[in-house]
């Protein structure tokens, strides 16, 4: 079925879909008429639409997945600060005087805990069935 530019509703089916998945659709003949069937959608705001459809309202600068690739988080040189205390904090005390491995090698002693306690447990075990 086609409407009175000649356009098919698969036509503009796949141009829609092509939309959505962040493409440009090669023919703009098919995007004018997706362009003119979605702004006399009924029940659309009038202020939304425009009055007249250009082409650079069709063809848009870039595509939204280059948009998201060019955003400027993405291309700021460190987007997640460095790990640990770094060098821009001043010492308020003299536990801030050690390394960071100091702290790290006391998260790493209370994480292991339980398993030592495991591994004695079963050592235990097994010695008294040796008996």
């Amino acid at each position: 079925m086609e409407d009175s530019s000649g356009v098919s509703r698969e036509e503009l089916a796949a141009a829609l879909v092509e939309i959505s998945e962040g493409k440009v659709p090669s023919d703009f003949r098919v995007l004018q008429e997706l362009h003119r069937e979605m702004t006399t959608w009924p029940g659309l705001d009038e202020d939304a639409t425009p009055g007249k459809v250009t082409t650079e309202d069709l063809r848009p600068q870039m595509t939204p997945a280059a948009e998201e690739a060019a955003a400027a988080w993405r291309t700021s040189p460190s987007p997640r600060p460095p790990v640990g205390r770094g060098t821009s904090q001043e010492a308020a005390g003299p536990l801030d005087l050690l390394p960071d491995w100091v702290g790290y090698s006391a998260l790493y002693l209370v994480s292991i805990a339980p398993v030592l306690i495991a591994v004695a447990a079963i050592a235990i075990l097994f010695y008294s069935s040796l008996r």
